[in-house]
């Protein structure tokens, strides 16, 4: 080969190196750093909600998130079922936005949790706002190892009561 070429070859690759290099850094300090201001990150709690949903229904609430410059927001929906295992379906809207969510799997204390993530932008109130919440009772087991075809009465839920509690990181 020519040295020529292999210098040329070898100067593209530290080039090219170095670029991936600066716009990594870049993008990572794009998300520490506001115009005009500090970028520490800090967590908060946000509001909470509380409902009871029936088998095969689905409940509805707004919570309403106030705040600059948000990052991520966290929601985690809890519940405990009375009879048997309850399986779930978390969604959650923000204000502008593509709604996100989760399916629990059948749990006689369960757990959901959906973080939304809120781009870095010169905009300070993106996600703040009425977020809507809504909570799915899909299913109810009778916890037996083997699904029942048709459970025995009460040894199902026939609603469940739920709550959400709300966290945000946000750029201080």
């Amino acid at each position: 080969m020519n040295r020529d070429l292999v210098i040329g070859i070898v100067g593209a690759i530290i080039l090219v190196a170095g670029m991936v290099a600066v716009f990594s850094y870049e993008r990572d300090a794009a998300d520490t750093n506001v115009p005009g201001g500090a970028g520490a990150l800090v967590n908060a709690t946000g509001p909470t909600t509380t409902g009871t949903v029936d088998l095969g229904k689905s409940a509805e609430k707004l919570v309403t998130m106030n705040g600059t410059h948000l990052r991520n927001v966290t929601f985690t929906l809890t519940w405990k079922a009375t009879n048997g295992k309850d399986t779930l379906k978390l969604t959650v809207s923000p204000p502008a936005g593509v709604p996100e969510g989760a399916v629990s799997e059948p749990k006689d204390t369960g757990t959901i949790t959906v973080t939304v993530p809120i781009p870095a932008t010169d905009n300070a109130t993106l996600g703040a706002g009425d977020w809507k919440i809504k909570v799915e009772f899909t299913r109810a087991d009778a916890g037996t190892p083997v699904p029942l075809p048709t459970a025995p009465p009460g040894t199902t839920d026939a609603s469940v009561a739920w709550s959400v509690a709300t966290t945000y990181s946000k750029l201080q």
